[in-house]
């Protein structure tokens, strides 16, 4: 998925992943059939996991390449965040807890704020200090 923004691709893999995901909750969530004994309940339940696994599966690759996305393009949002909820959801074995620091909005790579080396910046006459030097 290339829409030459990692945020807009970030928030288009969380959309489809929450379709899937959605999906798969709605399937699990299938009234059984009134009068089935206990035998073909079971079995009948069994089919809608079978069903409902590949399904849940692409969610969470979808979450993955949000997530993947984000930390190669350094790209921390709201939809980089909600798939690190999400991925959490459906397995939390594999994905860092919600509130992990490495998915949070706060970690954003801004470079007109990453200034650590730039020094000075002039343009003619005039110069702009970027970093206080130590007195000494």
């Amino acid at each position: 998925m290339d829409y030459k923004s990692g945020g807009w691709s970030a928030g288009a893999l969380f959309k489809i992943g929450l379709l899937y995901y959605e999906f798969k909750e709605e399937l699990l969530n299938v009234p059984i059939p009134e009068g089935l004994d206990w035998e073909t309940e079971s079995m009948y339940m069994a089919i809608l996991e079978e069903i409902a696994r590949p399904v849940e599966e692409k969610s969470l690759r979808a979450f993955e390449k949000a997530l993947n996305l984000a930390h190669q393009e350094k790209v921390y949002n709201k939809w980089s965040s909600l798939c690190g909820e999400y991925a959490v959801k459906v397995n939390q074995d594999t994905f860092p807890v919600p509130g992990d620091k490495l998915v949070s909005p706060d970690r954003m790579k801004d470079t007109l704020a990453s200034t650590s080396f730039i020094r000075t910046l002039r343009r003619g006459e005039v110069e702009v200090k970027m970093i206080k030097e130590a007195q000494r």
